[in-house]
């Protein structure tokens, strides 16, 4: 039987290095599209984010496919996924409560979602991440909410080492000998 497993959280918190660091433990991974957008515009001499609805639209394209090729296998862990452009969307009135419904039921992920806090120490900004710690905070703040709306069971992963928190993970899905 095929999971899906997210790794979410506000910008910043560490989710990239988590997944780097399993992927090369041998799991399958799907990176977050959100940079690779803002790259993508930033070479052809764009503002780095297009609109917000157009972000989020093209954010939940990218993220259809490999929620869909998940399914081939085992495992795989998503940072961040189709849930997240879902809520966006729904937030900024560009979608309904009743088609944010049926699109977080038709692209359900498995549980646990584990939860990255904001971590001020690690912290950093870049050519795509532009954002604030506090607008972290923000997105986080809603992630957060949001997931718990849709009654999915959650963990938070502790700050600390990278090792530490990837065995968190593993730990925590029973992953001894699954790869």
């Amino acid at each position: 039987m095929s999971k899906r497993i997210i790794l979410t959280g506000g910008p910043g918190a560490g989710k990239t290095t988590i997944l780097e660091s399993l992927a090369q433990q041998g799991y399958r991974t799907e990176k977050d599209y959100a940079r690779e957008i803002i790259c993508e515009r930033l070479a052809a001499g764009l503002s780095p984010r297009p609109s917000p609805t157009v972000f989020n639209l093209e954010s939940f394209r990218r993220n259809q496919l490999p929620y869909e090729e998940a399914g081939k296998h085992d495992l795989t862990f998503f940072e961040r996924g189709v849930c997240e452009s879902v809520a966006s969307q729904c937030l900024n009135e560009r979608i309904t409560q009743a088609e944010a419904d049926r699109l977080m039921a038709e692209y359900r992920y498995d549980e646990p979602v584990f939860l990255l806090p904001p971590w001020e120490e690690i912290y950093t900004t870049d050519s795509e991440r532009d954002q604030t710690y506090e607008h972290a905070i923000e997105v986080f703040e809603v992630i957060f909410e949001w997931y718990h709306r849709y009654d999915y069971g959650a963990e938070e992963i502790p700050t600390g080492f990278i090792e530490d928190r990837v065995e968190f993970v593993t730990k925590t899905l029973d992953l001894s000998d699954s790869r």
